[in-house]
């Protein structure tokens, strides 16, 4: 957990310092009026997040919640994380993982992990596919691996919401099934 934050912490910096330089930069060459600005919002309750999430997800039930705000100057991010498994089955069982991180007061930074949304991704073999796709209306890159047998999805929610979903020993079928259940509209109703 501690190695989890000092890398969250050291990325913040590596990728904050290089965007506010840009930033600065695009500001000198466009005008003020043109500029579309993101609004910096403080990042939500990490207790609300970490309650929004869901006790199942299609057949997985949640086995574990935490959640937790991390600071550092300006830039704050909470984030809620939750385990989930078949119930009473063994370790080579269908399980996931949710991880959710409120990048409200971090705009720029956000725009950084969801570069994806600015491009279309079609690829597929026999080793699996990645794509990038619309869940629940939001935008998504969604991979499945054929031969480890798992899977994963990043979303963007409510243009503040960094949602990433990590399946694992389950075929493409149950991973699909768990991703059309994820839920992704109650991230986007909190506030």
């Amino acid at each position: 957990m501690l190695i989890h934050r000092l890398l969250l912490a050291a990325l913040l910096i590596i990728v904050s310092a290089p965007l506010a330089l840009a930033q600065d930069q695009q500001q000198e060459e466009k005008p003020a009026d043109q500029e579309k600005k993101k609004e910096k919002v403080d990042p939500i309750d990490f207790r609300k997040l970490r309650d929004a999430l869901p006790d199942d997800i299609a057949m997985l039930k949640r086995t574990e919640r935490q959640g937790e705000r991390m600071s550092m100057g300006e830039f704050h991010v909470t984030v809620a994380r939750g385990e989930y498994k078949l119930k009473d089955a063994g370790d080579d069982a269908p399980s996931a993982n949710i991880e959710v991180q409120d990048y409200g007061a971090m705009p720029d930074v956000l725009e950084g992990l969801t570069y994806w949304t600015q491009i279309e991704v079609d690829r597929e073999g026999d080793d699996g596919y990645q794509r990038t796709v619309k869940i629940k209306g939001f935008p998504a890159m969604e991979q499945y691996r054929t031969e480890s047998r798992d899977g994963e999805v990043q979303a963007l929610v409510a243009e503040r919401f960094f949602v990433t979903f990590n399946a694992r020993n389950v075929s493409q079928e149950q991973f699909e099934q768990i991703v059309k259940a994820l839920p992704l509209e109650k991230f986007a109703e909190l506030k």
